[in-house]
Order: structure tokens, then C-alpha cells, then sequence
């Protein structure tokens, strides 16, 4: 139907309706206004921070921690020694450079490494600000020490290693 009679007034008319709504968007430049600013749907506030209560290392809660750690390490380092003494062996491969040639040795890897490496980090946890993990390093330290010297009591209590 593109040649019906009345079809050719209707595009004219549609056309110049366009025309004119084009040219009545031209805006004066005093009559710009800056755009309203848009708040978003949800609003996040900030809270005021608290304070974190911050505590010195050596508290005494971290030196009742280190403490029973370092009894825990001493329980493992005699229990493992009476073991050696019967004619057992080490069997923490990280430990066994050390507990195989004397005492001496075994009590400064269990101080030194054990007890000083793991203070060591627990300090770097409270300069770092994970007071947590700083607190929660030696409850480890001494479940893992009180685990060994179950585990040493058991074989101790069993009485069959072999006397040298």
C-alpha cells in the first residue's frame, strides 16, 4: 500500500512533527542546569572505629601460654630421652639430627628451634596485629608437645624396647 491516496499528507505530517520537536531541543546556555546528584539505592555508612584494645607480648596471659608450651616441650624432650635410652628411635624426621647425638643437643633443638621459632612468630603475629593467631600459636605448640608425650607415655608404658 505505498501509493494509497491519503498516505502521501500523512508522511509530510509526520515529518515536519519531527522537525520541530529536533529544533524545540536547542536549550539556551542560561537555561543549563547542573544535573540533580544521584544517592544510591542502599546508603553504606561509616561507623566510628573503636579502638582495638592492644596489649604488650610478654602479658600474662601469653607468658601462662608460653610456660605451659615450654613444660609441655620439656614432658616430650624426657619422655623422648627414656625412649632413646631403652633403644627406641625418633621418629619426627626433623627432630632426629638433633636427639641422635646427645642430650645436648636434643634440649637446645627443642628450645632453640621448638620454643624460640615459635615465639618468634607469634611476636610477628603481634606486630602484625593478629592478636588471635598470636594467642592461639602456643595452644597449638601444646597440644601438638602434649600429643607427643602421650604418645611417648604409651610406648614408654608398654615396656617393649630393648635395653642397650
Amino acid at each position: 500500500m505505498l501509493g494509497a491516496p491519503g498516505e502521501k499528507p500523512v508522511r509530510l505530517f509526520v515529518l515536519l512533527l519531527l522537525a520541530a520537536s529536533a529544533s524545540a531541543q536547542t536549550i539556551a546556555a542560561n537555561d543549563l542546569q547542573p544535573p540533580l546528584p544521584v544517592a544510591p539505592a542502599i546508603q553504606s555508612r561509616q561507623l566510628p572505629e573503636e579502638p582495638r584494645p592492644t596489649h604488650t607480648f610478654l602479658d600474662r596471659q601469653n607468658l601462662s601460654f608460653w610456660t605451659a608450651a615450654a613444660a609441655l616441650q620439656t614432658a616430650d624432650l624426657i619422655t623422648t630421652r627414656q625412649i632413646l635410652d631403652r633403644g627406641g628411635r625418633e621418629s619426627n624426621p626433623v627432630a632426629k639430627p638433633f636427639v641422635n647425638h646427645g642430650t645436648a643437643a636434643q634440649a637446645a633443638s627443642t628450645y632453640l628451634l621448638g620454643t624460640g621459632g615459635t615465639i618468634a612468630a607469634a611476636y610477628l603475629l603481634h606486630r602484625s596485629g593478629h592478636h588471635r593467631l598470636e594467642r592461639w600459636l602456643p595452644l597449638c605448640v601444646g597440644a601438638v608437645e602434649a600429643w607427643a608425650t602421650a604418645s611417648n607415655g604409651s610406648v614408654l608404658s608398654r615396656g617393649n624396647l630393648r635395653r642397650r
